[in-house]
């Protein structure tokens, strides 16, 4: 009985492990993909160095022509390799999806039927919440978080203390975006747990109403239920506030440093180190090196809800 009960668990493992390598090859293009879109932004920039270093000194037309459809062809390009990212990552979101949920599905049934209140049912939620995450803004943020360090290279490239500069700026984003995940995590953990409780609670006192009622229960269970949904409340409310003071704080951050990158430019145009173009090349890059991290502290709250369901149905398959 054991021994039989260790090689089904190790089959639902399997089972999850197949539905992740399933997404593997999906991944491996999305960084791909990823790569290819993050160097035609480049595009922009150095457009813009072109047009006002050569374009608007030598009034040629036909120059300026030229520039603008080779942008145009990149920014095409650019879109269609997003849109077939967006697409395969739905795609793998899909296939994780089918893979996962019939072992889910049936260790919830044999969950509900040893522990009629366990609240298992929530995992068939939580596989839905992992393919949503998959196929979101969030995820292809983080997918273009590694790209970070190219744009700075780009910046030292265009002058060495805007190298510095957007290196600065890099990491104090990259800072709250980690604080916004230690401010955030236990609170919003405990959150869903008492949200969980609170589910479980009203599923048993709906199923048996009747009974409840019949032995003047409802009342205590109400007050039960309203115990556990004001402390998800509370714990929501506390990560929230402190999740939506960080945002503030980064959005903040990147406004400021956006126009001081200005000021930094002018300065060095006026000392002859760099050109009008390169100062307005290197505002743009420096908003492409901070985006991902900005909208990577944006949807932190959908990667701990990922990152908990992923949790709660590895452990309904290993306890099965």
């Amino acid at each position: 009985m054991a021994s039989n009960h260790k090689n089904e668990s190790s089959s639902f493992m399997t089972a999850v492990d197949v539905g992740l390598t399933k997404t593997k090859p999906a991944m491996v293009a999305v960084l791909v993909f990823s790569f290819v879109i993050n160097l035609l932004v480049l595009a922009g920039p150095l457009y813009m160095m072109q047009v006002y270093d050569r374009v608007l000194a030598s009034r040629n037309l036909n120059t300026l022509l030229f520039l603008t459809l080779i942008l145009a062809f990149c920014y095409a390009v650019m879109a269609a390799l997003e849109l077939v990212r967006s697409q395969v990552l739905i795609r793998a979101g899909v296939n994780f999806d089918r893979t996962v949920n019939p072992d889910v599905f049936s260790s919830v049934q044999r969950a509900t039927l040893l522990n009629p209140g366990s609240g298992a049912v929530q995992s068939l939620r939580d596989v839905e919440s992992i393919r949503s995450f998959f196929s979101g803004p969030g995820f292809i943020a983080f997918m273009d978080f590694p790209w970070v360090p190219v744009y700075i290279i780009a910046s030292f490239l265009i002058n060495f203390w805007y190298g510095i500069f957007v290196l600065v700026a890099s990491l104090i984003t990259l800072f709250l975006a980690i604080s916004n995940e230690w401010a955030t995590k236990s609170r919003l953990e405990k959150a869903q747990a008492s949200a969980s409780a609170a589910a479980n609670q009203a599923e048993a006192t709906f199923r048996n109403a009747e009974v409840l009622q019949a032995m003047g229960m409802l009342g205590a269970l109400r007050a039960r239920w309203n115990h556990h949904h004001e402390a998800m409340l509370s714990w929501q409310a506390m990560a929230s506030g402190r999740a939506g003071f960080l945002l503030s704080l980064a959005k903040f951050h990147r406004t400021l440093t956006q126009s001081l990158v200005l000021g930094l430019g002018a300065f060095l145009v006026l000392q002859n180190e760099i050109s009008p173009g390169m100062m307005i090349a290197a505002s743009i890059i420096m908003g492409r090196a901070l985006q991902p991290v900005e909208i990577a502290i944006g949807n932190w709250k959908g990667f701990t809800n990922m990152r908990s369901a992923y949790a709660r149905v590895q452990a309904l398959l290993r306890d099965k």
